[in-house]
């Protein structure tokens, strides 16, 4: 019931490598209603219901505190999903990085100055083709959702049976490994850990062997399922656009042949045109006289005859307009 996902088409072994350049990193002013995901629990509860709940992070954990004490970031990881017991990558922090001069330049605010939002595997876990990719939003990511969720195991715990199952691998032999995991639940004070334990030799056997010591595992997809039923995110790559007044742009990491399809994206929708005007009352401004559509609006599709907005989440929204 997760949606999209991403996946590795090639292996990354226990050295952490960048997989790939997000999106352009917005702020979204937090009196528009929305909870954010966040590895270090500090859930923001929403005033309403937005569909963007689920595709956000909060702008303090990831270096974007002062651009206001009321925003949050939007659009890091977005296509990745979350399982405590399967996170094998992170998300690398975007940094400030004006592109255009406030005081001069008529395009600056209409595109993000964050640059640099990537995903990136773990030093101390192997990423082989074909893994789908999952990040943490936090375990207070579970406790936020409607119906509750309390009896699921916390990253800790899968770190803590994980760590149980590698070290007694390495002491066990097989004339004493049913024993050994006879022993596996007293090791532990934790229920929720003894939970994600394995109860046979042989389901610890394949986790050792088939899923590199984790406990928690969908198995991999093969290359032809890959070229089958996804689409490929790696033909283009974010940087300074050559357009003045752009900001970033999206560029051809490769030669494509004519009809090549370049990016596929997801799409958020949006209703009601009155949701990307901001509440410039709660922001504080002091007298300035500011825009008073988000910055979001800039990266949305939308026809004038119709309230609906649809939001790419990935390198698309790097895609600029030009009439030639």
């Amino acid at each position: 019931n997760a949606g999209f996902s991403q996946y590795t088409a090639v292996p990354y072994h226990h050295k952490e490598m960048v997989i790939n350049t997000m999106v352009p990193t917005l702020a979204i002013p937090v009196e528009h209603g929305i909870a954010t995901n966040d590895p270090g629990n500090n859930v923001v509860s929403p005033s309403r219901k937005w569909i963007l709940n689920e595709y956000v992070w909060t702008g303090k954990t990831y270096g974007m505190e002062y651009e206001s004490t009321s925003q949050i970031l939007a659009l890091g990881p977005s296509l990745a999903n979350f399982h405590p017991g399967m996170v094998n990558t992170g998300v690398r922090a975007p940094k400030l990085s004006p592109l255009l001069d406030l005081c001069h330049d008529p395009g600056a605010g209409a595109s993000s100055d964050y640059r640099g939002c990537a995903f990136a595997s773990q030093p101390n876990r192997r990423l082989r083709a074909g893994e789908e990719l999952f990040v943490s939003y936090g375990d207070n990511w579970f406790a936020r959702e409607p119906q509750g969720i309390s009896d699921h195991s916390p990253e800790k715990n899968y770190d803590e049976a994980n760590h149980m199952l590698q070290q007694l691998w390495e002491l066990r032999d097989s004339s004493s490994s049913t024993n050994v995991l006879e022993l596996m639940p007293y090791l532990t004070n934790e229920p929720l850990t003894r939970q994600v334990l394995p109860s046979t030799k042989e389901e610890w056997t394949r986790i050792m062997n088939e899923q590199d010591g984790n406990t928690a595992s969908l198995g991999l997809r093969s290359l032809e399922w890959l070229e089958e039923h996804g689409k490929c995110m790696d033909h283009i790559y974010v940087n300074t656009s050559t357009i003045r007044q752009a900001g970033q742009g999206a560029f051809s990491r490769r030669n494509l042949t004519k009809g090549t399809t370049i990016l596929s994206s997801p799409m958020i929708h949006i209703w009601n045109r009155s949701t990307m005007e901001l509440n410039l009352t709660a922001l504080e401004t002091g007298g300035i006289d500011i825009n008073p559509t988000m910055q979001l609006l800039n990266y949305q599709f939308s026809h004038p005859q119709s309230s609906l907005y649809l939001l790419p989440i990935n390198q698309m929204t790097a895609i600029n307009q030009h009439h030639n």
